[in-house]
This record gives C-alpha cells, structure tokens and sequence, in this order.
C-alpha cells in the first residue's frame, strides 16, 4: 500500500472520528476539545515580512474501559505570508486531507501489572507524540509504538516508530538529501528506536540513561554511491546513526532545581574527501560528536521565578557546511534528529555552538485568576557563541571564524488569561548579530541586517 494511501486512511479515521465525537460522548462518556488559534507576525532581516495564519485543532478522547482510551487530535491552518523582499503575498489553505495536521491518533493501555511485579504499565499505538529525556535529540511525533514499564527499582521505556508519513514540514533534516526530500508532502523516511531508563528518586534525584537509533530508509536511487567521485549537491549519501545519553535531575535541597545531561553521538557518515589517488571521491568515515548542557531553576519568590540554560555541541573544522559537509577525517559535527527552536529571531542547531539563556518569569497580579490584571510575563536573553571553526546551521556566519559571539537576542512574551478559555499574547523578539573580527557573522551580512526583530500577537480560545 502506497503512503499516501495509508496516510489518507489515518487522516480519515481522525476526521471520522472528530464528526462522530457527540455520540461517542454520549454513548461512552468522551470528551472532545476544540481550539481555536489567531496570530499575527511581523519580522525583519534585510526586508520587511509578515504572516498571518488561523488554525483550528481539535481533540477527542474517548475511554472504553478504566484501562484503555483512543485518543485524536489534529487540525489545520489557513495561513498568509508577505515577502517584502519581492512584494509577494502568498496564502496556503488546506486543498486535500493530506494537508490536515494529524498530531496524534493513538490506542492507549495503561494499568498496573501487581502479578508481574509492575507499579504500572502503559502501551501506546499508534501516530504518539515523544521527546527523550534529554529534550535534545528527538522531540516531535512517530508512527509506531510506545511501551513504558515502572517497576519499584527502575522505569523503562521502549519506543520504536517510522517517520515517512509525517507531514513534509516535520522539523528532520540530518542530511542534504533531507532538505531537498520531497515526495507528495511527507518527511524523509526513517527508522528511530529508542530505548530509555531512569532510577527512582534518590537523595531528591532521578539518573537516566537513553540509547537512540535511527535509519535512513531513502530508496539507493536517491542516494549517492560510496566511490562516487562527482560532487552531488542536492543529495548525500544514508545519515545513520545513534546516540548515547545520561542525565539526571531534581531539587538537591530547599527550592533550587537543576538538571543536566551528556550525549554521544556515534555511526558513519558518507564524506566527499580527498582519496588515495589524485581525486576526491565519497568515503564511508566515523561519526564521533558530542553535546552537553544543564539547567538551574530557582524561585525568587511567589511571583517572580528564574531560571539559566545552557548546551553545547561539538563542530567540525574542515566541514564545507553543517549537514553532508564533512571533508577531512571523522565526523565531529553534532546533529539531533529533529531540529530545535530557542530564540524568536536567531535559533541555531547545536552543532558547533553554545547557547546560554536566561529567563525570568513573573506573575504582576498574583491574586488574579482571571481577567485583563491575570498576566503572566516572561522574558528570555539568549546570548550564542561560535565555538570554533567551521560551519554552523544559519547563514551569513564566517566560517573561518574561531571561538567568536554570535550574537545577543531578547525575547519577551506577555500572555493574558482573560477568561478561562481564551488568553492573548504578544511576544517581542529582537537579535543583534556581531560581526568579525570581534565576532563571528561576515561584515556585509551585519551591514545588511544589523538589527533582526520578530513581533507576534495571538489569540487562543478553547471551546
């Protein structure tokens, strides 16, 4: 059965299911949520752009029994962009149901198993949403299944899932051949496994340990060859590999909380190099990169809290770019499997970066639950440093660069619960790259943007 078709019975079963939901509410005690998302955004590089975009989800649970439910949630967008660059306006709006957002579509179990020595146990199937501990290496949704087991002494957790029928704009991009995949709507295809443990709390602790893996399943005709000796730069060769990851959390003592983690990333990669002859030809080469980072949270008081991140990723020297660009020796460039977001303005990859953020948030009006005095207002400073040479994920950035500052950006989100349905927001982001010598952005690209700004306002009701 071709994806696409497959893709359509899930999407139809889930829209199927959002249409039937009042009878099964009455007839099996669902619950079916609708929401209802306006935002408006304006941004500035070298020109000014804008989008705007009305979005409707809805989600349906629906319990058989005190032990299994279905659970649904998906939705669509209408969306509208500005391109001052060419004073171009384009407007998406859904034309096919492959164009629905299905979120989740899942069957799930959960009980506990005394008999077989289980605090609980819970069994996922299905389109499931998952992140793995360290929040740094996968975060999005798969195709597939999840089982977690919590004994006294030990939680486990196994997840296996595919990602080719995930929607195109699904944030998994490990290789060149990701960034130009595209076969009617869907992501590259992949394989990921995961395989995770985390301890009890111990002195006010949890320790984790988590193995992910995952497979390039592109067709060979998509790929490039190994000995191939013609540079393709629209393809790449198959990105697998896996990680290796620790961490641990929790409160030591009184109100401080912190946490922190160390990831391995390990496989091979397919490089363009310089062969044993007179050429250059692609070579299979190992992957050895790591990440690290922590977090500390600490409450100033009832209304004002406060919290520092920080990550590092390693990077590569002689890499002609961030993805397929290795040219010399292993692989040093870190790479999760999907992408992340930090700052509103500049969001780097991990590869090659470090990133330090410090967010305050604070509660003005304490005693209101309601109304245009219940505000919550949160303010991030981010500040992302070159960690040496080589290439990073964004452009404009000097290669030859060392150890250098990328930039400083402030965010601040203001979010209003006015009832207890519908909240408002307005969020503020504005980054200020630093160009070489002093730091690592190339002069022209400063001149062009010396002054990056985003400003978002959205509406949320809940119905």
């Amino acid at each position: 059965m071709k994806r696409s078709t497959i893709l359509a019975s899930i999407l139809s079963l889930l829209m199927s299911s959002m249409i039937f939901a009042p009878l099964f509410a009455q007839s099996a005690g669902a619950s079916l949520d609708l929401s209802l998302d306006t935002s408006l955004s304006t941004s500035l590089l070298t020109d000014l752009s804008a989008s705007a975009s009305e979005g409707i989800t809805l989600s349906l649970t629906v319990p058989f029994d005190k032990a299994t439910r279905f659970v649904a949630k998906g939705g669509a967008t209408v969306s509208a962009w500005y391109d001052g660059a060419s004073e171009t306006t384009e407007i998406t709006v859904p034309t096919s149901i492959g164009e629905l957002d299905a979120q989740e579509l899942s069957l799930n179990f959960g009980s506990p198993l005394p008999d077989e020595g289980l605090d609980s146990f819970a069994l996922s199937i299905g389109r499931i949403p998952y992140t793995d501990p360290t929040s740094a290496l996968f975060a999005y949704r798969l195709d597939g299944f999840s089982v977690r087991a919590v004994y006294p002494a030990v939680n486990i957790r196994a997840v296996f899932g595919f990602t080719g029928l995930l929607p195109e704009a699904a944030p998994i991009i490990m290789s060149t051949a990701d960034s130009t995949y595209g076969n009617n709507g869907f992501a590259p295809p992949r394989l990921v496994a995961s395989f995770g443990i985390r301890s009890p709390r111990i002195v006010g602790h949890e320790f984790y340990g988590v193995f992910l893996a995952q497979e390039d399943l592109r067709d060979d005709t998509m790929l490039v060859k190994e000995y191939d000796t013609v540079l393709d730069s629209t393809s790449g060769g198959p990105a697998d590999g896996a990680y290796l990851a620790a961490g641990f959390s929790g409160p030591p003592a009184g109100k401080l909380g912190y946490s922190a983690f160390g990831a391995w990333y390990f496989g091979r990669h397919l490089s363009y190099m310089g062969d044993a002859g007179s050429g250059y030809s692609y070579q299979f080469v190992p992957i050895r990169a790591f990440s690290f980072g922590g977090n500390v949270r600490y409450p100033i008081s009832s209304r004002l809290s406060m919290a520092v991140r920080f990550q590092y990723g390693s990077g590569d020297d002689d890499a002609s770019s961030a993805i397929d660009g290795n040219t010399a020796g292993d692989d040093t460039m870190f790479m999760p499997v999907t992408r992340s977001s930090s700052g509103l303005v500049f969001s780097p990859q991990a590869g090659n970066v470090s990133l330090v953020a410090l967010t305050l948030t604070g509660r003005p009006f304490p005693a209101y639950s309601l109304g245009p005095k219940a505000i919550t207002v949160i303010g991030k400073t981010f500040m992302t440093v070159k960690n040496g040479k080589g290439p990073i994920s964004e452009a404009g950035v000097d290669s030859e660069a060392g150890l250098s500052l990328l930039g400083i950006e402030q965010d601040l989100t203001a979010s209003v619960r006015l009832l207890s349905d519908a909240s408002l927001n307005l969020s503020i982001g504005a980054f200020v790259p630093v160009a070489a010598p002093s730091g690592a952005f190339d002069p022209s690209y400063v001149k062009d943007s010396p002054f990056q700004f985003t400003i978002s306002v959205g509406l949320s009701l809940a119905l």
